[in-house]
């Protein structure tokens, strides 16, 4: 239950945001408004997560 809140909380935040945050860790894609052709009605991707990610380059 405790990552469903974390989950609705990120989301809630991203698209009621005035702008894209392009620093979340997390990216939900309805934002973005793709058009049908391009989505896969079998598979939808809901979000893409950037948690895992680092910055390997140096400062």
């Amino acid at each position: 239950m405790g990552f469903a809140v974390i989950r609705m909380s990120r989301k809630i935040l991203f698209l009621q945001a005035p702008e894209i945050n392009w620093n979340a860790n997390v990216w939900f894609l309805e934002l973005f408004h793709f058009s049908k052709e391009r989505m896969n009605p079998s598979k939808p991707i809901e979000l893409v997560s950037f948690k895992e990610v680092t910055n390997a380059c140096p400062p």
